[in-house]
């Protein structure tokens, strides 16, 4: 077996690591923790190599020399390019996304929802007129208000349709930073 099939599957392993399924979930992690242990292994045999002192071809030189090879040459260069196509795409995440990420699931996300009630610095606006009380008070049955109107409308199939491409780009995203990312 050609050690950049064996890098390959190793990258794969790493960057593979969640599942959509409880059950598969497990044994994902389980291997996942089992490919770093391999990968630490494979370091710590690799470490007594030295390509400058290279002396004699025994047994645990050859060993030694494979495990450098794979970790040095072929698995760093890999997964740093892995890592680094990763953190172009997080980087590359707008505001929306990042809401529409945070948002709940099975609810519609609109970037008009994260910033109602806030002005520029993110901060709370209050009317000069009145109490805090009356203020507070406005506010309050503003939001009942929304509540029931949200609780009352029916989809339609248009809603439907964007909530289903929600959904589908929230989960590439939780993928990606959940996972991938983390």
């Amino acid at each position: 077996i050609a050690l950049g099939t064996i890098t390959e599957y190793l990258v794969g392993l790493i960057f593979s690591k969640l599942s959509s399924e409880e059950s598969s979930c497990t044994t994902s992690d389980s291997i996942y923790a089992c490919v770093l242990s391999l990968i630490k292994t494979l370091g710590i045999i690799g470490g007594t190599y030295d390509p400058e002192f290279e002396v004699d071809e025994d047994l645990d030189t050859q060993n030694s020399k494979i495990a450098w090879s794979l970790c040095v040459q072929e698995l760093a260069p890999k997964l740093s390019k892995s890592l680094l196509d990763v953190l172009k795409d997080v980087e590359a995440l707008s505001k929306d996304n990042v809401g529409l990420y945070q948002s709940f699931p099975g609810k519609l996300y609109s970037s008009s929802d994260r910033g109602k009630g806030q002005n520029d610095n993110g901060k709370t606006t209050k009317s000069k007129k009145g109490s805090e009380e009356e203020e507070w008070e406005k506010q309050v049955k503003q939001e009942i208000a929304l509540k029931k109107a949200a609780e009352n409308k029916t989809m339609t199939e248009d809603d439907m349709k964007l909530l289903q491409e929600q959904t589908s780009e929230r989960l590439r995203m939780r993928q990606l930073i959940e996972v991938e990312f983390y």
